[in-house]
């Protein structure tokens, strides 16, 4: 199952995320948005300093290291009404993007590593910019880690967070839509709070078990 937002108000946010300290951060959801055309549409936020994006036609993991404005970006890679799975890892040196389990694009961080912030709020659907995100989110998870490229394409063929490298696990929100606040199933209960939102049906990849 997943969970449709409208582009405008819906919004599902959690507080205590705290990855101060991580040695790396790797972030995952899937996502199909409504329309492709124009502007940012927030996928997850974390806070003001890392978040991945779909962003017109093309999807983004964005973060800021101290302000410098690193981000990685692959134009042109996604279209409306399909789902697809989109991982960040950031391991304080090279950020890489991968979709559907594939790398699409990497960056070397410039300005040197810094450490990863507290995060105020955790933002499903938009970001602290209010960015809205059109259509349907399912299986949001962070970790802290850099996750191999065998776990992330585990990731893209159907299999669950709490089944890839649990043990860095710190946040795993599947939106199944079966309560409300949406629960965190990592083991830290950072439950989310909703905004809006219905439930619907996810991506096929999540309908096996994973």
């Amino acid at each position: 199952m997943g969970r449709l937002f409208n582009g405008t108000s819906d919004v599902i946010t959690a507080t205590g995320i705290n990855p101060n300290g991580f040695s790396a951060l790797t972030i995952s959801a899937w996502f199909k948005a409504t329309s492709t055309g124009g502007g940012y549409a927030a996928v997850a936020g974390f806070g003001t300093n890392y978040a991945i994006y779909q962003i017109g036609t093309q999807v983004a993991g964005l973060t800021q290291h101290g302000g410098t404005g690193n981000q990685v970006g692959a134009a042109g890679s996604v279209a409306a009404g399909s789902w697809y799975n989109l991982v960040l890892t950031d391991d304080r040196s090279l950020m890489t993007l991968y979709l559907n389990g594939t790398s699409v694009a990497t960056h070397t961080i410039t300005g040197g590593p810094v450490g990863f912030d507290s995060i105020a709020t955790w933002f499903i659907g938009t970001d602290p910019a209010n960015e809205w995100f059109g259509g349907s989110i399912a299986d949001v998870a962070y970790w802290n880690a850099a996750l191999s490229s065998s776990d992330i394409a585990k990731l893209a063929a159907g299999t669950r967070p709490t089944n890839v490298n649990l043990a860095n696990l710190k946040g795993w929100w599947p939106l199944d839509g079966y309560q409300s606040p949406e629960p965190d199933l990592s083991g830290n209960a950072n439950n989310g709070t909703l905004t809006g939102t219905a439930r619907i049906l996810g991506p096929p990849q999540l309908w096996r078990l994973g």
